[in-house]
């Protein structure tokens, strides 16, 4: 809920065109609290489950992740301007919870695994475009970046709660004992 709450008022800061370096830079900031949030979210799915140990070379699409988002910062660098280090910001927190939704995968269903990392993936993209146009300058674009995150919190969502369901009927409950 904190993490949709807060992409959406970062979405609505941005479309304000009244001082707009100043909602910009309001909007990445409420972005780097979604983002946190769905990294806290990720993190805590996973926390109650027995870890393993984990070889290294199954985590190759953690390394990945990492040079893939730290290849693309440096890519939309050059347009980021006074936006530059919250940019920098939201891509460490951004990649700390893409590395946490991946960790999934090991304690999941693959079922609620991969739709939240399809969420994810929206996520990114949707990031990656709006790192080129945060200025919105480009309706289309806006558009597909909006598109993306509405599939993104939707997909993300829905994997969650599949893992939630499933735990659930896991789990009985212990107020049902009482009859």
């Amino acid at each position: 809920m904190i993490a949709t709450f807060f992409s959406f008022l970062g979405d609505i800061f941005l479309m304000v065109q009244v001082e707009e370096s100043l909602f910009k830079l309001l909007g990445i900031c409420t972005f780097i609290v979604a983002q946190t949030a769905y990294a806290l979210l990720y993190y805590y799915s996973t926390y109650d489950f027995k870890k393993r140990k984990i070889n290294i070379i199954q985590r190759w699409p953690e390394f990945l992740t990492i040079i893939i988002t730290m290849t693309t910062l440096i890519f939309v660098f050059p347009t980021l301007g006074v936006f530059a280090v919250p940019a920098i910001i939201y891509t460490v927190i951004g990649s700390i919870a893409i590395v946490f939704a991946l960790n999934r995968r090991f304690y999941v269903s693959q079922k609620s695994f991969i739709i939240t990392i399809i969420g994810v993936i929206f996520f990114y993209l949707g990031d990656a475009i709006m790192g080129h146009d945060l200025f919105l300058s480009n309706k289309h674009l806006h558009v597909i970046v909006l598109l993306f995150y509405i599939l993104a919190h939707f997909l993300i969502i829905k994997g969650i709660m599949i893992q939630i369901d499933k735990e659930i009927k896991r789990t009985p409950r212990k107020d049902a004992q009482l009859f």
